[in-house]
Protein backbone atom coordinates (compact mmCIF):
# COMPACT_ATOMS: atom_id res chain seq x y z
CA UNK A 1 0.00 0.00 0.00
CA UNK A 2 3.09 2.44 0.98
CA UNK A 3 4.43 1.52 -2.50
CA UNK A 4 1.67 2.65 -4.84
CA UNK A 5 0.78 5.51 -2.57
CA UNK A 6 4.51 7.14 -3.34
CA UNK A 7 4.17 6.20 -6.96
CA UNK A 8 0.94 7.92 -6.96
CA UNK A 9 2.46 10.59 -5.73
CA UNK A 10 5.57 10.57 -7.78
CA UNK A 11 3.35 10.66 -10.75
CA UNK A 12 1.30 13.51 -9.44
CA UNK A 13 4.55 15.99 -8.72
CA UNK A 14 5.71 14.80 -12.41
CA UNK A 15 2.49 16.23 -13.68
CA UNK A 16 2.19 18.92 -12.03
CA UNK A 17 5.87 19.82 -12.80
CA UNK A 18 5.32 19.37 -16.40
CA UNK A 19 2.62 21.52 -16.40
CA UNK A 20 4.23 24.34 -14.79
CA UNK A 21 6.83 24.29 -17.38
CA UNK A 22 4.72 24.13 -20.35
CA UNK A 23 3.12 27.41 -18.74
CA UNK A 24 6.69 28.92 -18.35
CA UNK A 25 7.57 27.76 -21.83
CA UNK A 26 4.28 29.28 -23.12
CA UNK A 27 4.26 32.44 -22.16
CA UNK A 28 8.40 32.62 -22.64
CA UNK A 29 7.31 31.80 -26.39
CA UNK A 30 4.63 34.51 -26.62
CA UNK A 31 6.80 37.36 -24.68
CA UNK A 32 10.43 36.59 -26.90
CA UNK A 33 7.91 36.62 -30.74
CA UNK A 34 6.04 39.64 -28.94
CA UNK A 35 9.57 41.45 -28.59
CA UNK A 36 10.83 39.98 -31.91
CA UNK A 37 7.24 41.25 -34.02
CA UNK A 38 7.81 44.52 -32.15
CA UNK A 39 11.50 45.07 -33.26
CA UNK A 40 10.91 44.21 -36.88
CA UNK A 41 7.91 46.62 -36.69
CA UNK A 42 10.16 49.12 -36.07
CA UNK A 43 12.78 48.62 -38.36
CA UNK A 44 10.26 47.89 -41.13
CA UNK A 45 8.64 51.32 -39.92
CA UNK A 46 12.21 53.59 -40.31
CA UNK A 47 12.65 51.72 -43.85
CA UNK A 48 8.46 53.11 -44.99
CA UNK A 49 9.45 56.06 -43.74
CA UNK A 50 12.58 56.26 -46.25
CA UNK A 51 10.55 55.25 -48.82
CA UNK A 52 7.28 57.13 -47.75
CA UNK A 53 9.55 60.40 -47.49
CA UNK A 54 11.72 60.41 -50.87
CA UNK A 55 8.48 59.69 -52.82
CA UNK A 56 6.25 62.56 -51.08
CA UNK A 57 9.53 64.95 -51.80
CA UNK A 58 9.67 63.45 -55.61
CA UNK A 59 6.03 64.03 -56.24
CA UNK A 60 6.27 67.77 -54.39
CA UNK A 61 9.74 68.50 -56.42
CA UNK A 62 8.00 67.25 -59.86
CA UNK A 63 4.46 69.29 -58.94
CA UNK A 64 6.74 72.63 -58.80
CA UNK A 65 8.93 71.74 -61.36
CA UNK A 66 5.49 71.41 -63.77
CA UNK A 67 4.28 74.41 -61.98
CA UNK A 68 7.40 76.69 -62.97
CA UNK A 69 7.78 75.35 -66.42
CA UNK A 70 4.19 75.76 -67.25
CA UNK A 71 4.31 79.38 -66.50
CA UNK A 72 7.80 79.52 -68.99
CA UNK A 73 6.08 77.56 -71.66
CA UNK A 74 2.63 80.01 -70.86
CA UNK A 75 4.81 83.27 -71.33
CA UNK A 76 6.74 82.04 -74.42
CA UNK A 77 3.17 81.70 -75.81
CA UNK A 78 2.40 84.67 -75.40
CA UNK A 79 5.57 86.45 -76.52
CA UNK A 80 4.64 83.88 -79.69
CA UNK A 81 1.02 85.14 -80.02
CA UNK A 82 1.99 88.80 -79.44
CA UNK A 83 4.43 89.11 -82.49
CA UNK A 84 1.42 88.08 -84.59
CA UNK A 85 0.05 90.79 -83.26
CA UNK A 86 2.78 93.45 -84.69
CA UNK A 87 1.71 94.95 -88.00
CA UNK A 88 3.62 96.61 -90.70
CA UNK A 89 2.27 99.94 -89.71
CA UNK A 90 3.46 99.90 -86.23
CA UNK A 91 6.62 99.12 -87.36
CA UNK A 92 6.86 101.93 -89.45
CA UNK A 93 8.19 104.84 -86.55
CA UNK A 94 9.47 104.43 -82.98
CA UNK A 95 6.76 106.03 -81.83
CA UNK A 96 4.02 103.31 -83.49
CA UNK A 97 6.47 100.70 -82.25
CA UNK A 98 6.65 102.16 -78.82
CA UNK A 99 2.46 101.97 -78.65
CA UNK A 100 2.56 98.58 -79.98
CA UNK A 101 4.64 97.14 -77.38
CA UNK A 102 2.90 99.28 -74.48
CA UNK A 103 -0.57 97.25 -75.59
CA UNK A 104 1.42 93.52 -75.46
CA UNK A 105 2.57 94.32 -71.89
CA UNK A 106 -0.64 95.88 -70.60
CA UNK A 107 -2.86 92.55 -72.69
CA UNK A 108 -0.56 90.13 -71.40
CA UNK A 109 0.61 92.01 -67.90
CA UNK A 110 4.06 91.71 -68.25
CA UNK A 111 6.67 94.11 -66.43
CA UNK A 112 9.23 94.37 -69.79
CA UNK A 113 8.33 93.30 -73.39
CA UNK A 114 11.57 94.13 -75.84
CA UNK A 115 12.38 93.91 -79.63
CA UNK A 116 16.04 93.23 -80.17
CA UNK A 117 17.41 94.08 -84.11
CA UNK A 118 20.75 92.59 -85.69
CA UNK A 119 22.80 95.11 -84.02
CA UNK A 120 21.79 94.10 -80.94
CA UNK A 121 19.57 97.39 -80.38
CA UNK A 122 16.81 97.03 -77.78
CA UNK A 123 13.52 98.45 -78.57
CA UNK A 124 11.00 99.00 -75.39
CA UNK A 125 7.60 101.05 -74.72
CA UNK A 126 9.91 104.07 -72.95
CA UNK A 127 13.38 103.59 -74.43
CA UNK A 128 15.99 102.37 -77.19
CA UNK A 129 19.22 100.89 -75.64
CA UNK A 130 22.23 99.11 -77.17
CA UNK A 131 21.43 95.47 -75.33
CA UNK A 132 24.74 93.26 -76.40
CA UNK A 133 26.58 93.57 -72.82
CA UNK A 134 23.46 92.72 -70.52
CA UNK A 135 21.58 90.34 -72.99
CA UNK A 136 23.75 87.19 -73.41
CA UNK A 137 21.61 85.65 -75.83
CA UNK A 138 22.15 88.26 -77.75
CA UNK A 139 25.00 87.21 -79.20
CA UNK A 140 23.79 84.19 -80.19
CA UNK A 141 23.85 84.02 -83.97
CA UNK A 142 21.49 82.65 -85.02
CA UNK A 143 19.46 82.49 -82.40
CA UNK A 144 17.03 79.54 -83.27
CA UNK A 145 15.54 78.57 -80.10
CA UNK A 146 14.10 79.84 -76.95
CA UNK A 147 16.75 81.00 -74.74
CA UNK A 148 15.96 81.36 -70.53
CA UNK A 149 18.25 82.95 -69.29
CA UNK A 150 18.68 85.72 -65.63
CA UNK A 151 19.85 89.60 -65.42
CA UNK A 152 20.51 91.38 -62.89
CA UNK A 153 18.98 94.62 -61.88
CA UNK A 154 20.31 97.34 -59.63
CA UNK A 155 23.16 94.88 -59.27
CA UNK A 156 20.93 92.87 -56.54
CA UNK A 157 17.59 92.07 -57.97
CA UNK A 158 17.25 89.26 -60.41
CA UNK A 159 14.84 89.34 -63.35
CA UNK A 160 14.08 86.24 -65.40
CA UNK A 161 14.76 86.80 -69.51
CA UNK A 162 12.77 84.56 -71.65
CA UNK A 163 14.12 85.08 -75.42
CA UNK A 164 12.54 83.76 -78.71
CA UNK A 165 13.53 84.21 -82.40
CA UNK A 166 12.10 86.45 -84.41
CA UNK A 167 11.71 85.91 -88.39
CA UNK A 168 10.45 88.00 -90.61
CA UNK A 169 10.17 91.77 -89.38
CA UNK A 170 12.31 94.46 -90.22
CA UNK A 171 12.36 98.01 -88.98
CA UNK A 172 14.37 100.66 -89.81
CA UNK A 173 16.30 99.00 -92.49
CA UNK A 174 17.26 96.06 -90.20
CA UNK A 175 16.16 92.74 -89.37
CA UNK A 176 14.56 91.66 -85.85
CA UNK A 177 16.31 88.81 -84.42
CA UNK A 178 14.66 88.38 -81.07
CA UNK A 179 11.66 89.05 -78.97
CA UNK A 180 11.76 88.99 -74.74
CA UNK A 181 10.11 89.44 -71.92
CA UNK A 182 11.34 90.00 -67.98
CA UNK A 183 9.79 88.46 -65.33
CA UNK A 184 10.21 89.05 -61.66
CA UNK A 185 11.66 86.22 -59.44
CA UNK A 186 9.20 86.67 -56.72
CA UNK A 187 6.81 85.17 -59.32
CA UNK A 188 8.28 81.99 -59.63
CA UNK A 189 8.42 82.12 -55.79
CA UNK A 190 4.69 82.53 -55.70
CA UNK A 191 4.54 79.80 -57.59
CA UNK A 192 6.97 77.57 -55.47
CA UNK A 193 4.61 78.23 -52.53
CA UNK A 194 1.15 77.16 -54.13
CA UNK A 195 0.08 74.75 -51.14
CA UNK A 196 0.03 76.84 -47.83
CA UNK A 197 -0.68 73.78 -45.65
CA UNK A 198 2.60 72.32 -46.40
CA UNK A 199 4.24 74.79 -43.85
CA UNK A 200 6.76 72.29 -43.10
CA UNK A 201 8.61 72.30 -46.52
CA UNK A 202 10.99 74.37 -47.95
CA UNK A 203 11.73 75.24 -51.37
CA UNK A 204 13.87 76.86 -53.87
CA UNK A 205 15.28 77.36 -56.84
CA UNK A 206 19.38 77.21 -57.94
CA UNK A 207 21.61 77.51 -60.34
CA UNK A 208 23.43 74.18 -60.78
CA UNK A 209 26.59 75.56 -59.23
CA UNK A 210 24.54 75.98 -56.08
CA UNK A 211 23.84 79.69 -56.05
CA UNK A 212 20.34 80.49 -55.22
CA UNK A 213 18.53 82.08 -57.93
CA UNK A 214 15.37 83.58 -55.48
CA UNK A 215 17.26 84.90 -53.00
CA UNK A 216 15.18 83.60 -50.15
CA UNK A 217 16.41 81.70 -47.63
CA UNK A 218 15.86 78.03 -47.62
CA UNK A 219 15.03 76.51 -44.41
CA UNK A 220 18.27 76.52 -42.44
CA UNK A 221 20.87 77.57 -45.48
CA UNK A 222 20.90 81.81 -45.79
CA UNK A 223 19.73 83.44 -49.06
CA UNK A 224 23.57 84.53 -49.60
CA UNK A 225 25.15 80.95 -49.05
CA UNK A 226 26.37 78.36 -51.75
CA UNK A 227 24.03 75.17 -51.39
CA UNK A 228 26.76 72.75 -52.50
CA UNK A 229 29.44 74.48 -50.07
CA UNK A 230 27.07 74.44 -47.16
CA UNK A 231 26.43 70.66 -48.22
CA UNK A 232 29.78 69.93 -48.52
CA UNK A 233 30.30 70.46 -44.45
CA UNK A 234 27.29 68.63 -43.61
CA UNK A 235 27.83 65.88 -46.21
CA UNK A 236 30.47 62.69 -46.28
CA UNK A 237 32.54 63.28 -49.51
CA UNK A 238 31.67 60.65 -51.49
CA UNK A 239 28.21 61.71 -50.77
CA UNK A 240 28.71 65.92 -51.53
CA UNK A 241 30.78 64.26 -54.90
CA UNK A 242 27.36 62.69 -55.90
CA UNK A 243 25.49 65.75 -55.00
CA UNK A 244 28.09 68.57 -57.15
CA UNK A 245 28.15 65.62 -60.11
CA UNK A 246 24.10 65.54 -60.02
CA UNK A 247 24.25 69.58 -59.94
CA UNK A 248 26.30 70.32 -62.73
CA UNK A 249 24.71 67.14 -65.18
CA UNK A 250 20.95 68.35 -64.08
CA UNK A 251 20.22 64.96 -62.41
CA UNK A 252 17.37 64.36 -59.63
CA UNK A 253 18.82 62.96 -56.30
CA UNK A 254 18.01 63.13 -52.61
CA UNK A 255 20.46 63.59 -49.40
CA UNK A 256 20.16 63.50 -45.70
CA UNK A 257 22.11 65.93 -43.29
CA UNK A 258 21.95 66.80 -39.84
CA UNK A 259 20.85 70.83 -39.28
CA UNK A 260 20.50 72.38 -35.41
CA UNK A 261 19.99 68.59 -34.15
CA UNK A 262 17.57 67.20 -36.46
CA UNK A 263 17.45 65.29 -39.59
CA UNK A 264 16.96 67.04 -42.51
CA UNK A 265 15.36 65.32 -45.75
CA UNK A 266 17.13 67.24 -49.56
CA UNK A 267 15.44 66.26 -52.76
CA UNK A 268 16.20 67.88 -55.93
CA UNK A 269 15.30 68.04 -59.30
CA UNK A 270 15.99 70.29 -62.52
CA UNK A 271 13.56 72.01 -64.21
CA UNK A 272 12.87 71.25 -67.82
CA UNK A 273 14.56 73.76 -70.75
CA UNK A 274 16.66 75.58 -67.91
CA UNK A 275 20.00 75.57 -65.79
CA UNK A 276 17.98 75.51 -62.80
CA UNK A 277 17.33 73.18 -60.04
CA UNK A 278 14.36 73.02 -58.00
CA UNK A 279 14.90 71.65 -53.91
CA UNK A 280 12.94 70.50 -51.26
CA UNK A 281 13.72 70.07 -47.97
CA UNK A 282 11.51 69.00 -45.01
CA UNK A 283 12.62 67.28 -41.39
CA UNK A 284 12.66 64.15 -40.91
CA UNK A 285 10.03 63.78 -37.87
CA UNK A 286 7.61 65.05 -40.23
CA UNK A 287 6.98 62.11 -42.06
CA UNK A 288 8.82 59.93 -39.43
CA UNK A 289 6.29 60.66 -36.39
CA UNK A 290 3.07 60.33 -38.44
CA UNK A 291 3.78 56.90 -39.57
CA UNK A 292 5.51 55.79 -36.24
CA UNK A 293 2.56 57.14 -34.26
CA UNK A 294 0.05 54.52 -35.83
CA UNK A 295 2.45 51.78 -35.92
CA UNK A 296 3.20 52.95 -31.85
CA UNK A 297 -0.94 52.67 -31.66
CA UNK A 298 -0.43 48.80 -33.45
CA UNK A 299 1.93 47.72 -31.43
CA UNK A 300 0.39 49.28 -28.36
CA UNK A 301 -2.77 46.84 -29.44
CA UNK A 302 -0.97 43.87 -29.78
CA UNK A 303 1.03 43.93 -26.90
CA UNK A 304 -2.42 44.81 -24.65
CA UNK A 305 -3.40 41.60 -26.93
CA UNK A 306 -0.62 38.94 -25.69
CA UNK A 307 -0.65 39.91 -22.34
CA UNK A 308 -4.03 39.13 -21.65
CA UNK A 309 -3.53 36.02 -23.34
CA UNK A 310 -0.75 35.25 -21.10
CA UNK A 311 -2.83 36.34 -18.53
CA UNK A 312 -5.67 33.87 -19.08
CA UNK A 313 -3.14 31.03 -19.94
CA UNK A 314 -1.63 32.03 -16.26
CA UNK A 315 -4.97 31.73 -15.09
CA UNK A 316 -6.02 28.97 -16.88
CA UNK A 317 -2.96 26.60 -15.88
CA UNK A 318 -3.16 27.87 -12.51
CA UNK A 319 -6.77 26.79 -12.49
CA UNK A 320 -5.74 23.34 -13.83
CA UNK A 321 -3.23 22.93 -11.05
CA UNK A 322 -5.35 23.48 -8.01
CA UNK A 323 -7.74 21.18 -9.88
CA UNK A 324 -5.26 19.08 -9.84
CA UNK A 325 -3.79 19.36 -6.50
CA UNK A 326 -7.40 18.97 -5.18
CA UNK A 327 -7.65 15.72 -6.83
CA UNK A 328 -4.69 14.42 -5.62
CA UNK A 329 -5.85 15.46 -2.33
CA UNK A 330 -8.99 13.55 -2.31
CA UNK A 331 -7.53 10.85 -3.79
CA UNK A 332 -5.12 10.45 -1.07
CA UNK A 333 -7.86 11.06 2.00
CA UNK A 334 -9.47 8.18 0.13
CA UNK A 335 -6.11 6.23 0.37
CA UNK A 336 -5.96 6.79 3.71
CA UNK A 337 -9.43 5.99 4.68
CA UNK A 338 -8.92 3.03 3.08
CA UNK A 339 -5.99 2.26 5.00
CA UNK A 340 -7.40 3.10 7.91
CA UNK A 341 -10.07 0.55 7.55
CA UNK A 342 -7.67 -1.94 6.12
CA UNK A 343 -5.87 -1.71 10.10
CA UNK A 344 -9.16 -1.82 12.13
CA UNK A 345 -10.31 -4.58 9.91
CA UNK A 346 -6.96 -6.58 10.57
CA UNK A 347 -7.04 -5.92 14.31
CA UNK A 348 -10.63 -7.10 14.55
Amino acid sequence: MEKSSSKNNQQKRFILTFIVLGAAAVVVIIIGLTLWMSAGARSATDKAVDQVSRFYMRELADRRSQAVSGMINQRLAEMRRALKLITPEDLSSQETLRAAIGRVEALYGLDLYALADEDNVVYTDLSTYMGGSRYGFLSQDPMDDPVISTVSLYGVKKQVCLAIPVRDLRFMGKNLKACFVEIDVGDFVNTLAFDAEESESFFCLYYRNGENLTQLDFGSIRANENLLRVMQEKLPEAEWRQLEENFQQGLAGSAEFSSSGSRELLYYAPIPDTSWMITVMIPESLIHDQIRGFSDETLTRSTVQIAVTCIVLLLYFGTVILMLRKAAGAVLEEERQNARDFSRKAEE
